[in-house]
């Protein structure tokens, strides 16, 4: 059985924002969370939990930073191609 989406708020904030954009990109593309985890390399209950701006997409550190730009490439490059 499916779960139900938490409904998104992305006008509270910048980080609302984006995590309202990341899910209207990977539905349209037909992608669910499972999917999208294994493309992007993180797991589903963390891009979960940006989605509902529960968690930052990238930590402060310029370490973390370098691979949220890699992750961030590779979400990009998964939701235009329409990677299902």
């Amino acid at each position: 059985m499916a779960r139900r989406s938490r409904e998104l708020t992305p006008d509270r904030s910048a980080r609302h924002l984006f995590g309202s954009e990341i899910r209207r990109h990977r539905e349209l593309a037909g992608m669910s969370l499972e999917r999208l985890a294994e493309v992007v390399r993180y797991s589903r209950s963390h891009l979960s939990r940006i989605e509902v701006a529960e968690h930052h997409a990238a930590a402060g550190s310029g370490r973390s930073a370098g691979r949220g730009v890699r992750h961030g490439r590779a979400l990009r490059a998964a939701l235009l191609a329409g990677t299902a």
